[in-house]
């Protein structure tokens, strides 16, 4: 791993569980430790310590000591941290209005499994229900925030118009007064709330790429070499039937569910090993499975 273009890229965050407190804690590169209005558990740049804490998934992994702390995977608190991603997209030029942000998840754990027979296959499936995705109940969120957000810049709107005008401004004042309000206009625009509220954007496009495979795949307690490349496969399927190189808006983007049924049979899914991690805007889906690996 190079460390040196991981603290010298985009803004990368990763998150941990301290064994000790049991609090979520996160790690950020130089990029994201810029970002002041979060709290980072590293104030130095982010290192390979960083990333085995992130991924330390006991029992079958060890806890990975940090500066006398010891830490777990981040996903026995949160497994799918959207809070994380939105908040980097926020802090990327945020006053700039013509940017469009854009999440892509990626969902590693199934919640929908086998009903097990064995203590071996309860175990296996306690450790799927811990790490699945809870993405339905992120999903609805996402889009309810977006709607928070819009409705803010609505009020933002109105407030400033109130406030060009004098007239106007007195005569709100007097109509909130006698309503009962405690809050003038210029009160309200320099609440520290409303101020926290300016701080949110929108986030124009969403992409779900669903674990969406055979049965034996789901599996998240088996690591094996055969295994994790199948399961690399078959992400990067689902990814090229989901069109990632095509931004999807939040308002047009289906659910968990809706994917999983449009899916075609995950029996049938072919393993082979190439990686399913592209993060780019646009790949022309023609292109062969070798041409778009220089996008990842």
């Amino acid at each position: 791993m190079d460390i040196r273009r991981l603290n010298t890229g985009p803004q990368v965050v990763v998150t941990a569980v301290d064994v000790a407190s049991g609090e979520l804690v996160r790690f950020g590169n130089r990029m994201s430790l810029q970002n002041k209005t979060r709290t980072f558990a590293n104030d130095g740049d982010l290192t390979l310590d960083h990333i085995l804490a992130s991924s330390s998934l006991p029992p079958g992994f060890p806890m990975t000591k940090i500066n006398g702390q010891y830490y777990w995977d981040g996903g026995l608190r949160s497994n799918t941290p959207l809070s994380e991603a939105i908040n980097c997209l926020e802090a990327f030029e945020p006053d700039n209005r013509s940017v469009k942000r854009e999440v892509i998840v990626i969902e590693l754990v199934p919640m929908a499994g086998q009903v097990p027979q064995t203590i071996q296959q309860v175990f296996q499936r306690l450790v799927s229900l811990i790490f699945s995705s809870k993405l339905a109940l992120d999903h609805k969120l996402f889009r309810k925030v977006n709607d928070y957000i819009e409705l803010f810049e609505a009020i933002r709107a109105l407030l400033d118009t109130m406030q060009q005008n004098e007239d106007v401004r007195r005569a709100i004042d007097t109509a909130l007064a006698q309503a009962g309000g405690k809050l003038t206009v210029e009160q309200i625009r320099e609440h520290p709330a409303f101020t926290e509220l300016k701080q949110h954007r929108r986030i124009d496009a969403f992409t779900m790429i669903p674990f969406n495979t055979s049965t034996e795949l789901a599996q998240g307690t088996d690591f094996s070499k055969s295994r994790i490349e199948q399961r690399i496969e078959a992400g990067y399927q689902e990814a090229v039937r989901q069109k990632i190189w095509e931004p999807k808006s939040v308002s047009d983007s289906p659910s968990l569910q809706e994917l999983v049924e449009k899916s075609p049979d995950p029996e049938r899914v072919r393993h082979n090993v190439i990686p399913p991690h592209i993060c780019c805007d646009q790949i022309p889906s023609s292109l062969h499975k070798s041409q778009i690996r220089r996008y990842l």
